[in-house]
């Protein structure tokens, strides 16, 4: 591999198609942060995941310390959400020590706990400096709601009360989730399993750990959890439904406020498999997209729109509009063009998601079908930012990006037979190297079968010829067919003959081809003349309307001849 080759996972390019190979920061710098809309980026976006989402812009934009303005924006508008929704005092200091390094002029570095205070100066927590008084009445609050549970625990642990047990397990977790230590809820969540005694208790102890990991943006435990909550989802919500009769009552005797009341129950029933049904799509998708399995999540986002949306659900872990952005990326750098037109043109509750700021999602489909892809360029390059800032889709940005970069590219010279590089630069609106570059790249991946004249910089694709296709196809079945021509030929003559071929093995006789027949094998119409003629069979075989011995030896393969 050459040094500037780089390795993507499978569903991604085996190497670079374009010089950002990898998800870069530098782009950030293009967004101006005087007009920055917080509130088009906060969306739907509520409770945890919007911290998350926040923690997440900090983290992404102060790893370009030239661009520090972004990371101040999310500081501002993360300290005083951590300290009205959570107990959060660990994320709350990690904010503001990030906060008082930009606005002191220097990198955020250490814990809020190093942090030197001068409660005299003036200061105040916009410019970094941490309300120590908050931290410590958090601290104080988490520590005894956390003693109280354990003395409960204890209590009930020592009665053996199954479900006192679970149900403080299940209030421990809640509150690691509130105190932000992920770790430590799906440590309580777990250690509930052993005591959930039904399958309701089990189905809501798996949309719990579902719904804590997707807000913290944390999905390894998904993979395992997602199957087990489809089981339980299957045995309290059958997808057929449950019977509209009393178990064991005559269907004729039923009254009509039975019916009613089963009709009522099924309708809730199908409305709750809905919504759980809806969260299992999403966190599908999610775990696809950590996998780099881009076809899989455009399909299970679009199929979220067709089940109804997100519902009630709607911003608790990913909001509508930002679903359909990364269903459109992925479709885009996977699906074929009628799969694009289907999902993303023609489906109207991908449009009806796109909030009023996303019109540019639909110029981008059209530009794409369209075969305009200097536009296609040059709409990904402007939101590129916008791509970085969102935390599911930050570490595939560039991937998808060069996906779609390079089916745009071959795309556009299937219908040439050559096709000089700086015309495809025009197009593309890249410069003559770095389209040269991507040719390249898109050669050795297999993706455009051609060669390049660097001389004229003229790119010559290798036809293929479909006549010797056809001809090697042609020859391949022949030779396929023509043993088995032969040997059924073979068969033929001898049963003309009167010889019966049993292909089976008997101990108690030669397995020799050329040993004499025997009486017991013959037919039973057949006489003694057949007997010395299949004698002879081996001495004159030319006599049958073969030309040599060769013949038997093809027989021999079919099977013995007794």
């Amino acid at each position: 591999m050459d040094d500037h080759d780089t390795v993507f996972g499978e569903a991604g390019p085996s190497k670079a198609a374009f010089n950002d190979a990898k998800a870069s920061t530098e782009s950030l710098g293009a967004i101006d942060p005087d007009s920055f809309d917080t509130m088009v980026y906060e969306g739907t976006y509520k409770g945890r995941a919007l911290i998350t989402r926040y923690l997440h812009m900090s983290k992404v934009s102060s790893r370009q310390p030239s661009h520090p303005a972004l990371a101040k924006i999310a500081c501002l508008k993360l300290y005083p959400m951590i300290k009205d929704q959570t107990l959060d005092h660990k994320s709350y200091l990690n904010v503001m020590t990030k906060l008082h390094g930009i606005c002191a002029g220097r990198s955020s570095a250490g814990t809020g706990a190093g942090m030197e205070v001068d409660g005299g100066s003036g200061q105040s927590e916009e410019m970094g400096v941490p309300d120590m008084e908050w931290v410590e009445e958090t601290m104080e609050k988490e520590r005894k709601e956390a003693a109280v549970l354990d003395v409960d625990l204890r209590g009930y642990m020592s009665n053996l009360i199954k479900e006192s047990i679970r149900l403080t397990y299940l209030a421990t977790a809640e509150l690691a989730i509130k105190a932000g230590n992920f770790n430590g809820a799906i440590m309580n969540y777990t250690a509930s399993r052993e005591y959930s005694t039904s399958p309701q208790h089990h189905l809501d102890l798996g949309l719990g750990i579902l719904e804590t990991s997707l807000s913290f943006n944390y999905l390894s435990s998904l993979p395992g959890q997602i199957p087990r909550l489809e089981t339980y989802l299957d045995r309290l919500y059958p997808a057929a439904g449950s019977s509209t009769t009393r178990t064991g009552a005559d269907p004729s005797i039923i009254t009509a406020g039975e019916v009613r009341e089963n009709r009522e129950r099924e309708a809730r029933g199908m409305s709750t498999r809905r919504k759980i049904g809806v969260k299992i799509r999403v966190a599908k998708g999610l775990v696809a997209l950590g996998n780099k399995d881009y076809d899989r999540t455009g399909r299970e986002f679009s199929q979220v729109g067709e089940d109804g949306g997100l519902g009630d659900w709607e911003g608790q872990v990913i909001s509508t509009s930002d679903m359909c952005l990364v269903t459109a990326l992925c479709v885009l750098a996977t699906g074929s063009r009628d799969r694009i037109r289907q999902e993303l043109l023609d489906r109207s509750s991908f449009r009806i998601g796109l909030d009023d700021t996303q019109g540019w999602i639909l110029d981008l489909v059209r530009a794409f079908m369209d075969a305009q892809y200097g536009q296609v360029s040059s709409t990904l390059a402007k939101h590129e930012p916008f791509f970085l800032l969102t935390p599911f889709l930050y570490p595939h940005t560039q991937i998808l990006i060069n996906l779609i970069k390079s089916r745009s590219i071959v795309q556009y010279i299937e219908p040439f037979s050559s096709i000089r590089i700086d015309t495809m630069a025009t197009a593309f609106g890249l410069s003559v190297a770095n389209t040269l570059e991507t040719i390249e790249s898109l050669i050795k991946d297999g993706k455009v079968r051609g060669r390049i004249d660097l001389i004229d910089m003229v790119l010559t694709i290798s036809s293929v010829d479909l006549r010797a296709q056809v001809y090697d196809r042609a020859f391949a079945v022949g030779k396929t067919i023509l043993p088995q021509t032969h040997g059924a030929l073979i068969r033929m003559k001898l049963h003309e003959a009167g010889i019966n071929v049993d292909p089976r093995v008997h101990s108690n006789e030669s397995k020799s081809p050329s040993a004499p027949l025997t009486a017991p094998l013959m037919g039973p119409t057949d006489s003694t003349d057949n007997l010395e003629t299949a004698e002879g069979f081996h001495d004159a075989p030319e006599q049958f309307g073969f030309q040599d011995d060769d013949t038997m030896k093809d027989l021999s393969s079919d099977g013995e001849v007794a």
